[in-house]
């Protein structure tokens, strides 16, 4: 009965690296692909069996879980003219004194070129508000040389910086509450069309929360609610099977696809099977 419920399965992920031409690896937590089923221990085929069981309901509240948050990271984007402004940090819940790492990426979406100019060549520009003061930015100064780049059909550039959450005001550490975060390409010739903030929101709390140093996020947690549970199911339920290819896939400015657990750009059987191994773990503080 396993074995015939475990076929099925394995023919609906079907052989797609072989189709796609992509590289896959041959192992996986110690599992050759071609012998996955076979070697897997008792107690997590049972867990798997059961889980695909649970995943009926879960297909069922596949719509609200694809409103819903399938990655840590805040983000929030704007599109205007064909160009996808987008912002992201780490994550949305700090505990104080944790790095906060941010990520802005403009996205070609046009069908063509798009050239940005500037008046210098750092061409992004961060700050964090408390409010509406100013308590960290970033970069402090701007070379004056003027520079560009070209964004083909579908093509991307993105920035990375990091704020060690010390208030360049005062030079202490921020006191907890929330922020805004804002990203921006910063001295454009033309600001009217290419002048496009965007901002998220964080949060920053005293003493331990979901997601700090000594409480990671389970394998297997794609709500980043620090459970690894029915919720995490149904976000893998309802991307099962998606792909993304190179060179996307796995690049700092595109993460891997939600519910890609083993980091191989796919959806399948193989990440059913982590989430199965880490069922029902919390490293919440509450579950201390």
């Amino acid at each position: 009965m396993k074995t015939g419920f475990l076929s099925i399965l394995r023919s609906f992920n079907g052989k797609r690296g072989t189709k796609l031409g992509l590289k896959t690896p041959s192992s996986v937590m110690g599992l050759d692909r071609t012998r996955e089923v076979t070697k897997m221990s008792r107690e997590v085929r049972d867990k798997l069996k059961r889980a695909i069981c649970v995943s009926i309901i879960a297909l069922a509240i596949t719509g609200w879980v694809r409103q819903a948050r399938a990655t840590c990271a805040d983000s929030n984007f704007v599109i205007k003219d064909g160009i996808e402004y987008y912002m992201q940090t780490d994550k949305a819940v700090y505990s104080l004194g944790e790095k906060v790492k941010m990520m802005y990426r403009v996205t070609n979406l046009s069908n063509q070129d798009v050239t940005f100019w500037f008046a210098n060549q750092q061409q992004s520009y961060f700050k964090v508000s408390d409010g509406t003061t100013r308590i960290w930015y970033w970069p402090h100064r701007f070379s004056p040389a003027t520079s560009e780049f070209t964004l083909g059909p579908g093509e991307y550039k993105g920035y990375f910086v990091e704020w060690t959450m010390v208030n360049e005001i005062t030079g202490n550490l921020v006191t907890p509450g929330t922020y805004d975060v804002t990203g921006v390409l910063f001295g454009v010739a033309d600001p009217a069309k290419r002048y496009v903030p965007v901002s998220v929101q964080i949060e920053i709390v005293t003493g331990p929360c979901c997601g700090d140093p000594n409480h990671p996020y389970p394998l297997g947690d794609l709500n980043c609610d620090c459970h690894a549970d029915i919720f995490d199911l149904a976000i893998l339920c309802s991307h099962w099977l998606e792909s993304m290819v190179e060179p996307y896939c796995g690049d700092p400015s595109y993460p891997y696809p939600p519910g890609d657990l083993n980091r191989d750009c796919y959806v399948d059987i193989l990440d059913l099977e982590i989430l199965c191994s880490r069922w029902l773990e919390c490293t919440h503080p509450a579950c201390d």
